[in-house]
């Protein structure tokens, strides 16, 4: 009897904590009278703790309490799914939510949570499909093709179905295709049998009955939405996304997963699609796109509401931490497939793994949207209304904060949950406002004209002209890509009167000059928000600290061509923070400001696109942080013992920054570089790296050439230059330049080679990489693979002062054979 008391006094004092406790207790005691009454037996301790989260349940979930009350033999471990009728399915479905929300009740992380949901969801729409499937094939035959085989379809999820990320109370959001058109279902076409089949399926996933329902089920994400056939062929569904498909449909399709049906179909649709979702080059257009829809459903939705916060939509809600990973992975996704995710939470952390947002950024992110998808669930468990509206009256807030599991007395619970949910919102819009919110900034106290001698400041003067008139950021943008088109049409010009040398320099010195720009835009905005980045010396003085970049490969040597990506790796000068209201870590704003500085050079607009940057050299390579401090950077490169990463410094220049840092970042590579000559043993290593990279990357045949990686191409004359530097750059400072022109100079007139074979090489180069030029007037993009016999030959031979495609293949063919000849007098 004691016992008994103690059980009771226990209960009641959960029930006590509940978002309503006096319908708990009533509630509670209605399901143990059915209890009873089904069972034959009272509510044990023993059932208890097989389900620590059934009390939780009333008081919080009135759906489910009614539910339980009404079926108290569900109290049960779910059974296997049932085959049949669709009111047993309604009834497992129910039965399946109950203990989702026991688990959830009593701490399962929300990850879990919603994965099992959208999980729940797959299986019955899976059943349902097949159900109604055979339904429509009962009565109107078959789909067979004209082959004779049955017409496959596929129903894909998107959404936050697609996602595995559902709520107690989503729509379900599909797309629906099938194999062809090319056949018959009986008396029809197979266009008609399939709306009919997905007719079908939808009545039997909406329609309710006494014990609710399946799924609300949206197919307005099909081509064309409402105003489109239901459902389309294959081959319909590819041309329409090729031809038709907008940004907001390359966002929608990033979430796309495979749903029910033939699953082969739905993996050949997803793997034809990936290109028009991922484009290789970053693209404004789509995070304007995506902030107009941002602005658009705020104002719709939220700036209507008075005394309520809108979880899915309001300020700082989900849909801004969405936007923000959806954002960059359709920016970056398209070069880096790694961070393709269609779940949120996989998405942020992969967004961290490889250095497209900070880590702390996206920890706060995701914290922040397992707090909001957690109340998200607690509004919807109360009766499986598809609401996320809070009501921020106090007796909505205090029963919020208790099904939130905030305990304490009443002022506690409530104060902790209502700071918990601005502390997460203020974060989440900051963030929001960052990414979305500076894109129509207009830096205009940006351009002054500096003084730099030379070329580049005659750059640097005319892109300040373009730029001073620009009323926003996009303009910006389009600026900067005219006066580049401008700028190259000019250099083109040249093409028949300038030498080689002189082309890839001028275009080197513009991307320069243009990269200064797009580096003090992105400052500016980044210092704009949190101040300038300072550190303290060892007498606690303050002192600002600085960026530049590393220019590598080519572009470290000012021999980059048409189609060239700009090679750079970024260094900061020292640790500390920065100065403004919003102060964080030096680390954090760099980051910050790269991440700009590649968007303000990568990203395509009306205009083109910049420049592509690829940081693939920085430390660690992709899976190394994007930008470093100058300390770990020269950690780095004094701990690396492999050739090819010294090889890789021999291009290494400063672009921008004072001085002060250039001067430290040259001294110390110089020190790495050049103390001491290498040993001329180093040759069988670079010969090894060499003809691996012949095998692995050229890949050459008797009638494919690549006059890059490929037999006596062009890194055979940059091993030979770089070899020589290594091993007698101490000894001849005149070899310590990044320029691969000027060392074969150097070469010649220190007579390490002879002057036979200093020709041969220089014209070799020049030829190799004049082709190269010419390539990218006729495929405007870079390509180093040529076929005998092709077209393109024909269409360069002319070009490069030819007769034919023959005369160049042979042409080819000589300074390959001339170039490895050297190649293996030197290196092997």
């Amino acid at each position: 009897m004691r016992k008994a008391a103690m059980q009771s006094s226990s209960i009641k004092s959960i029930l006590k904590l509940s978002a309503e406790p006096d319908s708990a207790l009533s509630d509670w005691e209605d399901f143990s009278a059915a209890y009873n009454k089904a069972k034959g037996e009272s509510v044990s301790a023993a059932l208890l703790n097989s389900y620590p989260g059934l009390l939780k349940i009333f008081g919080n979930s009135r759906f489910l309490s009614r539910f339980l009350i009404q079926h108290p033999e569900r109290l049960s471990p779910l059974p296997p799914l049932p085959t049949a009728a669709i009111d047993e399915l309604r009834l497992y479905k129910y039965q399946a939510l109950l203990h989702l929300t026991m688990a959830d009740l009593n701490g399962e992380s929300q990850e879990s949570i919603f994965t099992k949901i959208s999980q729940l969801a797959l299986t019955i729409l899976q059943q349902v499909d097949s159900l109604s499937f055979n339904e429509t094939v009962k009565k109107w035959g078959s789909p067979v093709q004209k082959n004779g085989d049955r017409c496959a379809h596929h129903i894909l999820a998107l959404g936050k179905l697609g996602g595995h990320e559902l709520n107690y109370s989503s729509d379900i959001d599909l797309i629906p295709f099938y194999e062809t058109d090319d056949g018959q279902a009986g008396s029809i076409t197979l266009h008609e049998f399939f709306v009919k089949h997905l007719q079908n399926l939808t009545k039997k996933l909406v329609e309710r009955d006494e014990n609710g329902f399946l799924y609300r089920t949206d197919w307005d994400l099909r081509p064309e939405g409402r105003a489109g056939t239901l459902t389309n062929s294959l081959l319909a569904m590819e041309e329409y996304y090729e031809n038709f498909g907008r940004n907001w449909e390359r966002q929608a399709l990033a979430k796309a997963n495979l749903g029910s049906g033939d699953t082969q179909l739905g993996q050949t649709f997803l793997k034809n699609i990936t290109p028009f979702i991922f484009k290789r080059h970053i693209d404004l257009s789509t995070l304007t796109d995506m902030k107009d829809m941002k602005r658009r459903i705020h104002e719709e939705h939220v700036r209507s509401l008075k005394d309520a916060f809108h979880v899915k939509l309001g300020v700082g809600g989900i849909r801004e931490i969405e936007f923000i990973a959806q954002s960059q992975l359709m920016l970056f996704g398209g070069k880096n497939p790694e961070i393709r995710f269609k779940s949120t939470l996989p998405l942020l952390r992969a967004l961290a793994a490889h250095n497209v947002m900070s880590k702390g950024d996206t920890l706060k992110l995701e914290e922040a949207y397992l707090f909001l998808r957690k109340l998200e669930h607690r509004l919807q468990l109360v009766e499986e209304e598809q609401t996320h509206l809070l009501k921020m009256d106090d007796k909505t807030m205090l029963q919020t904060a208790r099904r939130m599991g905030f305990e304490g007395s009443d002022d506690e619970a409530y104060s902790t949950f209502n700071k918990e949910l601005k502390r997460h919102t203020h974060l989440t819009n900051t963030l929001f406002e960052e990414l979305f919110g500076t894109v129509n900034e207009a830096p205009q106290t940006l351009y002054q004209t500096e003084s730099t001698p030379g070329k580049k400041a005659a750059y640097a003067l005319s892109l300040h002209a373009y730029l001073r008139e620009a009323p926003d950021y996009e303009f910006l943008l389009d600026s900067i890509r005219y006066f580049k088109k401008n700028e190259v049409k000019k250099i083109e010009g040249q093409e028949n009167t300038s030498s080689r040398r002189d082309i890839l320099g001028s275009l080197s010195v513009l991307a320069e000059a243009i990269s200064e720009e797009a580096m003090k835009i992105a400052l500016y905005m980044m210092e704009a928000r949190f101040g300038k980045p300072c550190f303290k010396n060892d007498k606690g003085e303050l002192f600002p600290a600085e960026i530049t970049a590393l220019a590598m490969g080519k572009f470290g040597g000012r021999e980059i061509n048409y189609s060239s990506d700009l090679d750079m790796i970024f260094i900061y000068s020292e640790n500390g923070t920065t100065t403004g209201e919003n102060s964080i870590a030096n680390s954090e704003f760099f980051a910050r400001v790269i991440q700009k500085f590649i968007t303000t050079l990568s990203v395509q607009t009306r205009a083109g696109t910049g420049y592509e940057i690829d940081t693939e050299l920085r430390p660690s390579g992709h899976a190394g942080t994007l930008v470093t401090s100058l300390a770990s950077f020269m950690e780095y490169q004094r701990q690396a013992s492999q050739i090819w990463e010294k090889q890789a410094l021999l291009r290494a220049r400063p672009l921008f920054g004072s001085g002060r840092l250039a001067n430290l970042l040259t001294g110390n590579l110089r020190a790495i570089l050049y103390s001491q000559a290498y040993d001329p043993s180093i040759k069988e290593e670079m010969d090894r790296l060499r003809m691996r990279v012949e095998k692995e990357i050229a890949r050459e045949s008797d009638t494919i050439i690549n006059f890059k990686s490929g037999l006596g191409g062009i890194m055979d004359i940059e091993f030979i230059v770089q070899y020589l530097q290594l091993t007698q750059g101490a000894l001849y400072n005149s070899l310590q330049t990044t320029n691969t022109f000027e060392v074969l100079d150097e070469i010649k007139l220190l007579g390490l080679l002879s002057d036979y074979k200093v020709r041969h090489l220089t014209q070799a180069y020049t030829f190799y990489r004049t082709l190269e030029s010419k390539i990218s007037f006729v495929l405007k993009r870079s390509e180093h693979q040529l076929k005998k016999n092709g077209e393109l030959l024909n269409a360069l031979a002319p070009q490069i002062g030819l007769v034919n495609g023959i005369d160049l293949w042979a042409k080819i063919l000589e300074h390959r054979e001339q170039v490895r000849k050297i190649y293996k007098k030197v290196l092997v």
